[in-house]
C-alpha cells in the first residue's frame, strides 16, 4: 500500500490549498485532481501530497 495524500477538510478548499502552496515552495496543484470543492497538491519530487476538500460543517 502506498499513501498518496492526506486529506484535510476546510470551509474553502481552494483558500487552504493556496495557503499551503505559499508555505511549501515548489509544490504545485496536480492537474486532473482539482475541482470546485477539491484540490490536490504535490511536492516537486512526486512524493505524498495533500488534498483539500470543501466541507462547510
Amino acid at each position: 500500500m502506498r499513501l498518496t495524500a492526506a486529506t484535510l477538510d476546510a470551509p474553502n478548499a481552494r483558500e487552504l490549498a493556496a495557503f499551503y502552496l505559499r508555505l511549501l515552495p515548489g509544490w504545485r496543484v496536480w492537474r486532473g485532481e482539482d475541482g470546485p470543492d477539491w484540490v490536490h497538491i504535490r511536492p516537486p519530487d512526486g512524493g505524498t501530497g495533500l488534498s483539500f476538500q470543501t466541507e462547510p460543517a
